[in-house]
């Protein structure tokens, strides 16, 4: 999957589940930004942190078999174990 699908993926991710407080998406999916490249010509990027949850919930997000299936892992391994 492209950075720019998954950047997608993730701004989906808040814009639906940003209201509901039980989900906490402002914690789980926490954005920052850092600059890369030579001195005088540094940029800015932009970067998301995410929480175990917060992996879970974008997976959701991301319409692959790939992705269901670490959905599913992570879900057996946190609540079935």
């Amino acid at each position: 999957m492209s950075h720019a699908h998954m950047l997608r993926a993730i701004n989906k991710c808040k814009s639906e589940l940003g209201t509901e407080s039980k989900y906490g998406s402002c914690n789980n999916l926490i954005e920052n930004n850092y600059l890369l490249g030579p001195k005088e010509r540094q940029r800015k990027y932009k970067k998301v942190d995410i929480t175990e949850f917060g992996l879970t919930l974008l997976l959701l997000y991301i319409n692959s078999p790939k992705a269901r299936k670490i959905s599913a892992k992570i879900l057996d391994l946190k609540y079935l174990s």
